[in-house]
């Protein structure tokens, strides 16, 4: 057995890392808001696709259980062919870890650190990162199971007392679909990849999972829970700011959070926002930094004992790449809409996995795969 798969992660581990990187930074946008008050539908139409590729995903992975992508690409379709396609993977989860940790850093900067330079932000992330990557992925799964029921019970507690408040007006999701159908099946399409999409990159972390039987029913139920979740966030956008305001603001969960006010006693509730978006962010760029470094190890089989140096090497180029590459917010918008969502994650979400999983099932037909042995 490789040095990649002695630690294990048990199924309720798998069923809370999975929601904190579906919620992750997906809670930052009002999501599909494009089909305006209809958006929540979008999401609704979205999540039934993601089931869908949730499907596939863990059908790749039942033919190689103890296998994590990089070591499937190569079974399937030997070293030579497969290397480009494990390099690809590797800088795609590379550039999405940079998106993410950018936003989450704007995020602090906009919000609660207005003198602070991003760059403080972003080092200071990127330390607790390097510290958790060095823990591995054992660790990781347990801190999450750990933290979970006080995430998800923050959530809960925050969309009651949004509830509470009196600041939901109901009659901001209405008319519904007042345009048709299509806007909402147009505004679906960009919510299938993010975040249900996304959802690739638990190809790495399956095999990992110490009862293998129970990976895909856990993994469809906590990507349905997530969506849900998501289902009733974008409501509560909607519903408190409008369709239009919701749409025109960068962070609109948050601003539903800081109209919370009960009696005049509970309100400003910031931090506690602030702690739930940071938190979903981390794990979320966590998982994919990790994910890329494992496909790296994998591929040019980089001993154990020389991981720290890998993640380390990976840390510094992710830091140096953010405050290089990204110029503004709007710049990081428009390369994540029109370059991520139409390009990049069509590809390695939807095209590659649809085209492996076609290739194992013929030669499983005909017996042709010869599953790679572990060091």
């Amino acid at each position: 057995m490789s040095d990649l798969v002695k630690e294990r992660i048990s199924q309720s581990q798998l069923f809370a890392l999975i929601i904190f990187f579906q919620i992750g930074s997906t809670t930052l946008f009002a999501l599909g808001i494009e089909a305006k008050q209809d958006a929540w539908i979008a999401v609704f139409i979205a999540l039934l696709a993601g089931i869908v590729l949730v499907w596939i995903f863990t059908e790749i992975q039942k033919h190689f259980p103890h296998q994590n992508l990089a070591e499937i690409l190569i079974s399937v379709l030997g070293k030579w062919i497969a290397s480009p396609l494990i390099i690809l993977y590797a800088l795609s989860f590379f550039w999405t870890a940079s998106f993410n940790l950018y936003e989450f850093s704007e995020f602090m900067v906009s919000t609660f650190f207005f003198e602070t330079p991003i760059s403080a932000i972003l080092f200071l992330g990127l330390l607790l990162m390097i510290y958790s990557l060095f823990l591995g992925v054992e660790v990781i799964a347990r801190s999450g199971e750990i933290i979970f029921p006080w995430f998800l019970g923050f959530i809960i507690i925050m969309f009651l007392l949004t509830g509470i408040s009196g600041i939901i007006k109901p009659n901001q999701l209405l008319p519904i679909m007042e345009n048709g159908v299509m806007p909402v099946l147009k505004a679906s399409t960009q919510v299938i990849t993010f975040p249900f999409g996304e959802m690739v990159i638990f190809l790495m972390y399956w095999c990992y999972v110490n009862n293998q039987q129970v990976i895909r029913k856990t993994s469809i139920w906590a990507v349905i829970i997530a969506g849900i979740i998501l289902i009733l966030s974008l409501i509560l956008m909607i519903t408190v700011l409008g369709a239009q305001l919701a749409s025109n603001e960068s962070i609109s969960l948050f601003k539903v959070f800081q109209k919370i006010n009960v009696g005049n006693f509970i309100q400003r509730l910031d931090a506690i926002g602030g702690a739930i978006l940071f938190i979903g962010g981390f794990y979320k760029g966590l998982l994919y930094l990790y994910g890329s470094r494992m496909l790296i190890q994998t591929l040019f089989n980089i001993k154990a004992k020389h991981q720290k140096w890998l993640i380390t090497f990976l840390v510094i180029c992710l830091f140096c790449y953010i405050l290089l590459y990204f110029k503004d917010v709007d710049f990081y918008r428009w390369v994540g809409l029109q370059i991520n969502n139409k390009y990049v994650y069509p590809l390695f979400q939807i095209t590659i996995p649809i085209f492996l999983l076609v290739i194992i099932k013929l030669k499983t037909k005909g017996k042709g795969i010869k599953k790679i042995q572990r060091m």
